[in-house]
């Protein structure tokens, strides 16, 4: 959750919007899935990073830590990054 905060914070310093962020929490027996959503459409930018930075690896532990995630577009606009989680045994 907080790597797909401190992206969606970030990138709407970087645009210049002071919107809100939403955070979205569903799960039942075998699932987890955390979402944040921004007023951007623009899906969060992967890109090489240099192996002694101290920032740039967020969306490589997320696809490590999840069993999927991906971005999509609400009706309302902006988008929201999703991660799903495998909560059961």
């Amino acid at each position: 959750m907080s790597e797909l905060v401190t992206n969606a914070l970030q990138a709407t310093q970087d645009a210049g919007l002071a919107s809100p962020l939403t955070i979205y929490l569903h799960a039942n027996d075998a699932w987890l899935r955390v979402g944040v959503g921004d007023a951007l459409r623009q899906p969060p930018d992967q890109h090489p990073h240099d192996l002694t930075a101290d920032h740039g690896r967020g969306l490589q532990i997320v696809a490590a830590l999840s069993h999927d995630w991906g971005t999509y577009h609400p009706a309302h606009g902006g988008k929201i990054v999703y991660a799903l989680i495998p909560v059961g045994s």
